[in-house]
């Protein structure tokens, strides 16, 4: 395995939340402008992992030479949480009436805000913790009081919370810009957890875990996922189109951007993407 490196830690985190629904007009101007009530629901979908990997493997597989770390441990560890729910949204659409802008088409200034209600369906936290053992050479043994594997993992099937998503865009001619922030307060409170650990007692000896029902830390957890805040910009052509966005929440600071060009029935495109410190 030497020449496979990895990363002391390693973190993800990420959220699936499309809204289906409509739009109901409630007041016009006669201008193009409007205020509106939106109605929608959709499922919500966060996964996050959480990878501890022991500096001391990391220096074996990193060196040019052989190394050897007698009557030593070795450990290696992954949390990860799930989350399954139904979002039910209900929020307030605008567009205002500007001058400058044109009513019949689809320039003019936009706002937009949601209230997701939360019905959580599915909570699943397991956490992973493996351990190597070394006898007085350096070399993997299998020390009796060793459990190579031990999964305890913490579950529910209830729970209840909310987020706010706001956003205004600007379109005028071509160019659209826009700014926004999704899961604000953003939270599912779980209750009535349960636990069960997995151990398997040989890496060896058929590799089988022995599972038992045990008690969970609390019965009740609260999950809160980061608020991304991000900013666009976009300009359109009957032949091309260039967009790009910036945020900063669930990987840090990322961004997107690409263009694409109309040639008849085809589109060229091309993009690139920054996220996690790399392009």
């Amino acid at each position: 395995y030497r020449g496979f490196t990895p990363a002391r830690e390693l973190r993800a985190q990420g959220l699936v939340s499309p809204s289906f629904g409509k739009t109901l007009k409630i007041r016009t101007d006669g201008n193009g402008g409007y205020q509106g009530l939106y109605v929608g629901a959709g499922p919500y979908l966060s996964i996050g992992t959480a990878l501890q990997f022991d500096q001391k493997l990391i220096n074996i597989f990193s060196s040019s030479t052989n190394v050897y770390m007698p009557n030593n441990h070795f450990v290696i560890g992954d949390n990860t949480t799930g989350q399954a729910a139904l979002a039910i949204t209900g929020g307030y659409r605008a567009r205002l009436s500007v001058p400058g802008f044109e009513a019949s088409s689809k320039e003019g200034v936009f706002i937009a805000a949601n209230y997701n209600y939360l019905h959580g369906l599915r909570y699943d936290n397991p956490d992973l913790n493996v351990q190597f053992d070394t006898d007085s050479g350096g070399l993997i043994t299998l020390a009796p009081t060793t459990q190579p594997i031990v999964i305890n993992r913490t579950m529910s099937g209830s729970g209840h919370g909310f987020s706010i998503d706001v956003g205004t865009a600007i379109v005028k001619g071509g160019w659209d810009l826009g700014v926004g922030a999704d899961g604000i307060g953003n939270r599912i409170n779980w209750t009535n957890m349960t636990a069960r650990q997995y151990v398997m007692l040989s890496l060896t000896n058929g590799g089988s875990f022995i599972s038992a029902s045990t008690l969970p830390a609390s019965r009740t957890q609260r999950v809160s996922l980061p608020v991304r805040y991000h900013g666009n910009a976009g300009y359109h052509t009957s032949h091309w189109s260039a967009a790009s966005e910036v945020g900063k929440g669930f990987q840090g600071l990322d961004f997107n951007g690409g263009a694409e060009y109309r040639f008849g029935p085809l589109a060229f495109r091309g993009g690139g993407r920054y996220t996690n410190d790399k392009w």
